[in-house]
């Protein structure tokens, strides 16, 4: 009898072992499905913003107000969304991601990040003002990691 039982045991851990490997196996599986996905997003957004900053210069040159665009320069550029994005947190103070996969503005360097899942560098932008454009505004990718 007492054979019976240690093989009862041996035999639940070991679908416990096969459960635990089949688990991690979808983990990552689930994981390296979810950075194409997350890029995408980040692209999506980078266009939205690229739209906005086009209507804010087209809006400025219509009106005669080039120059004001320069006042946007280093500014947030997710302040040209009502409401923003969902997945934008605000203001980021310290330098580093306090939550992944949320955008942040960086007063202090006047740049937005994106904070991506664990394991992956930040990525940083800064909106500058190109007083020979147009385009005026652009949204420029800083170097990743930074900060």
């Amino acid at each position: 009898m007492r054979n019976r039982g240690g093989r009862r045991q041996f035999e639940s851990a070991l679908y416990f072992l096969i459960a635990c490997l089949a688990m991690a196996m979808f983990y990552l599986w689930v994981e390296r499905l979810a950075r194409p996905v997350e890029d995408r997003r980040v692209e999506y957004t980078l266009a939205q913003i690229g739209a906005a900053l086009r209507v804010a210069e087209l809006t400025a040159v219509a009106a005669g107000r080039v120059e004001a665009l320069a006042g946007l320069a280093g500014a947030d550029p997710m302040a040209l969304f009502d409401p923003p994005p969902a997945d934008y947190a605000g203001r980021l103070e310290a330098a580093v991601c306090p939550a992944p996969r949320r955008w942040y503005y960086r007063p202090a360097e006047g740049t937005l990040w994106y904070c991506p899942a664990a394991g992956r560098p930040p990525r940083r932008w800064r909106l500058v003002f190109r007083p020979a454009g147009p385009p005026h505004l652009r949204l420029e990718a800083l170097e990743e990691g930074g900060g």
